[in-house]
């Protein structure tokens, strides 16, 4: 469970896992992104960091 701007819990909706291929150079910086950010710090956390930037893209995408 996490919360949202409101303040209010929202239950997590199941996670579908995949694989994905991409550039290696690029995974890296991710993982050192991810390493270096205090809300996340771990490689245990890329999934959520992901899922993080993948909601904040698409957010920006659907305001224009």
């Amino acid at each position: 469970m996490f919360k949202n701007p409101a303040n209010k819990h929202i239950h997590e909706m199941p996670k579908k896992k995949t694989s994905i291929y991409i550039d290696e150079d690029l995974w890296n910086q991710w993982m050192h992104f991810i390493l270096d950010d205090p809300r996340y710090g771990t490689t245990r956390k890329a999934s959520e960091a992901l899922e993080d930037a993948m909601r904040c893209y698409l957010e920006s995408k659907n305001k224009k």
